[in-house]
């Protein structure tokens, strides 16, 4: 009798802490969701959404010392490595380690790398990631959380990058950017992109990826050209396309706009 109720007490406990995890959880996507029902009427919204947290220091701005190892805004989506040579009022010069000539960058551009700091990460997160490169190793560009960490994408973080490639990297390479704003420079098409991915990411039926396998030859846009190319690897929701003749080569989404198949599907919310 006694191992009898001991059995039943296990079980219980086990019951409860159960029910504890998925309140936990329930709660977390809850919020999650009123993020993303305050971004769904207009792209606008969806730059208010995450507000400017540097990551890096809030009080970054106040920081007067020079010689501060920062990561700043170069071009574009472009970051460099660099240090602070003198301060403005709301801009800071930095002088990049592989670039001679200084630049005013502005506070919400710039991680202080002296005090940077993790904070939670989720989809919809942009961030500056350092993408592997051999001919450049020390450049980063800014990016969009599009996964995050599970057993089927081998615990690693998907990032969706402003040029329309993608890649799974591990978080080690990556700082959550200051200014959650869209780049200026970033084409339309993919603002639209990312506003329509992260929609149905939250849906409960979620968003759809085409089956891709070595050998296929799906249509996809390079330099404005759509043509059948070759998958030359596959790694759990991106594939690697031969480009052109000479080698070029890029990682995609199997859910990019940039795959003629998806574009059709999607038209409507991309336009």
């Amino acid at each position: 009798r006694i191992q009898i109720l001991f059995e039943q007490y296990s079980t219980m406990t086990k019951v409860l802490q159960t029910k504890k995890v998925c309140e936990r959880i329930l709660a977390i996507e809850e919020i999650q969701n009123r993020i993303y029902r305050s971004l769904n009427d207009s792209e606008s919204q969806l730059t208010k959404v995450f507000p400017n947290i540097n990551a890096a220091n809030p009080q970054n701005k106040f920081i007067k010392a020079k010689g501060f190892q920062v990561l700043a805004r170069h071009h574009q989506s472009q970051w460099l490595l660099g240090s602070v040579k003198d301060t403005k009022l709301k801009h800071k010069i930095i002088k990049f380690d592989d670039i001679s000539v200084p630049k005013s960058v502005p506070f919400n551009e710039i991680i202080d790398l002296s005090c940077y700091q993790q904070k939670s990460v989720f989809v919809g997160l942009k961030v500056v990631a350092q993408q592997c490169s051999i001919t450049c190793p020390n450049v980063f560009n800014s990016a969009v959380v599009a996964e995050v960490p599970s057993q089927f994408n081998m615990e690693r973080y998907l990032l969706f990058f402003e040029d329309g490639t993608a890649g799974y990297y591990h978080f080690r390479n990556c700082y959550i950017c200051p200014n959650q704003r869209f780049s200026v420079s970033m084409p339309q098409i993919h603002k639209r992109f990312l506003i329509y991915y992260c929609k149905q990411y939250r849906s409960t039926s979620g968003y759809k990826v085409l089956d891709l396998n070595v050998g296929d030859c799906p249509v996809v846009e390079f330099n404005g050209e759509w043509k059948p190319r070759t998958v030359l690897d596959v790694d759990c929701n991106i594939a690697k396309i031969q480009m052109e003749d000479d080698r070029k080569y890029e990682w995609l989404y199997c859910g990019s706009y940039r795959i003629k198949a998806i574009h059709d599907l999607i038209l409507e919310h991309l336009m």
